[in-house]
């Protein structure tokens, strides 16, 4: 049983993935080589939206589209060269993020 499954793993292969098909693989673009706020960014606006969706505030497409959307505009953009000195720093940026998605997240139609 257990070289059956081995066997089928071995004849995987894999595919780059094409952006067009998933556009959200933009977002690999936004990664800085250095330690930034990215990522504390990214997790807190991929929360925030999916809170907002559970909630029914927003549907699924908006995720994708709010996301790429906000992960690319010019007031979070600065922070991503920035990088955090302490967790007061990244709490800030949790709350910072939070409040901005508050006032720029939209209701995109399917």
């Amino acid at each position: 049983m257990v070289s059956k499954k081995i066997d089928k793993l071995n004849n995987l292969s894999f595919k780059k993935p094409k952006k067009s098909q998933f556009p959200l693989l933009s977002i690999l673009n936004f990664i800085p080589n250095k330690n930034s706020y990215f990522e504390t960014i990214l997790i807190t606006l991929n929360d925030n939206l999916v809170n907002k969706y559970l909630d029914n505030k927003i549907n699924y497409n908006s995720i994708h589209k709010n996301l790429l959307t906000l992960i690319k505009s010019p007031f979070l953009n600065k922070y991503y060269k920035l990088e955090p000195k302490n967790i007061y720093d990244i709490k800030r940026m949790i709350d910072l993020t939070n409040k901005f998605v508050e006032n720029n997240y939209k209701y995109y139609e399917k």
